[in-house]
C-alpha cells in the first residue's frame, strides 16, 4: 500500500450535509490511528459523485470508477470502501462489488468502534434502489 490510503466513505443519499461531514470526520480520526505514519483521506460519496460522476459518464462509470478505478499511476482510486449501514442502495451495491472484484477492502462500520469485513452483497428482489441490498458481514 502507498504512503497515501484513501478511503470511500459509502452513506445514504439523503442524509443531512453536517451529519455525513461529521461521520466522515469521526471515520477520518479512527481510521487515522489505525494507518500511523500515513497520510489518509477520507473522500465522502457526496462529494466525489459531484467531482467526478460527469466525467465518468453517470451512475454507471462512477461506481466503477470509484469501486476499480486506478489513478494516474495505475493506483487505486481507493483503498478501501466504507459504508455506514447495512442496508444499501443501488450505487452502494454496486460500488461494493466492484471494490471486493479488484481486491479493495469494503468494510461496515457502525458509526461508533464496530468494523466488520464485508464478505457479499445480496439483492433483496424488492426492487428497493434506496435500500434493496443487504451486506454480509464476516
Amino acid at each position: 500500500m502507498s504512503d497515501h490510503v484513501r478511503i470511500f466513505y459509502a452513506h445514504a443519499r439523503g442524509m443531512q450535509d453536517k451529519d455525513i461531514d461529521a461521520r466522515a470526520e469521526k471515520l477520518r480520526d479512527i481510521a487515522g490511528s489505525a494507518f500511523p505514519g500515513k497520510q489518509l483521506s477520507v473522500t465522502t460519496g457526496r462529494d466525489d459523485y459531484r467531482t467526478r460522476a460527469k466525467a465518468e459518464g453517470g451512475w454507471a462509470g462512477w461506481t466503477y470508477s470509484v469501486g476499480g478505478g486506478t489513478d494516474h499511476e495505475g493506483l487505486p482510486r481507493f483503498h478501501a470502501v466504507v459504508s455506514d449501514a447495512q442496508n444499501v442502495g443501488k450505487a452502494t451495491a454496486d460500488i461494493m462489488r466492484y471494490a471486493q472484484s479488484n481486491g479493495r477492502k469494503v468494510i461496515f462500520w457502525d458509526g461508533a468502534d464496530l468494523f466488520a469485513p464485508v464478505t457479499g452483497v445480496v439483492d433483496s428482489g424488492k426492487d428497493n434502489w434506496k435500500a434493496g441490498w443487504s451486506l454480509t458481514l464476516g
